[in-house]
């Protein structure tokens, strides 16, 4: 349960902090944006005017051009409303969306968490039985089939063997008959 625990605990970080750059495996792209989004509203919900090499620094963004594309997405998304200053290399913010996390909700959150994984488990565990289950049947399927097959190959030698006997018996009955 504690492995559980700081396994999500370890997302729910990432979620919460922003500090996803460490989090192992390394994130997809898609992945990577929206906790860039997610930090970028946490810093906007402690600021109201940012540097590029604050979000640069907790966004993980190389270049000017990776901060703008990020704020465009953000503004895109309808998540956040801001004048970006590229000269002076600001963004200045005006709204956020309310969907930002704040460490004070990282309890609510990781309750969530652990029901989703208490379930996921029980789901898992259901699968693993049925799986195991019909593992056992197939077995038992197999089993009877091979022995099917050994009778039936027993039962067609002992017709080979008799076959000849009964012509020679039917051949004697003919010729008494006659």
């Amino acid at each position: 349960s504690s492995g559980i625990i700081a396994e999500y605990g370890e997302i729910l970080n990432c979620f919460v902090t922003g500090q996803y750059r460490t989090f192992s495996p390394p994130l997809d792209r898609p992945a990577r944006e929206k906790l860039q989004a997610m930090a970028i509203l946490r810093l906007s919900s402690e600021n109201t005017a940012l540097g590029y090499s604050e979000i640069q620094r907790v966004c993980g963004c190389e270049t000017d051009r990776e901060v703008e594309a990020l704020l465009i997405r953000c503004i895109q998304a309808g998540s956040l409303q801001c004048k970006i200053d590229e000269i002076n290399r600001r963004v200045f913010l005006h709204q956020l969306s309310t969907s930002a996390y704040h460490v004070q909700d990282c309890g609510k959150l990781l309750e969530a968490l652990q029901s989703w994984a208490n379930e996921n488990s029980s789901v898992m565990e259901e699968i693993r039985d049925h799986v195991s289950e019909a593992t056992g049947n197939l077995a038992k399927a197999k089993s009877e089939r091979e022995e099917f097959k050994r009778n039936l190959d027993s039962a067609k030698a002992s017709l080979k063997k008799e076959k000849p006997q009964r012509e020679v018996s039917s051949s004697k009955v003919r010729k008494r008959l006659a």
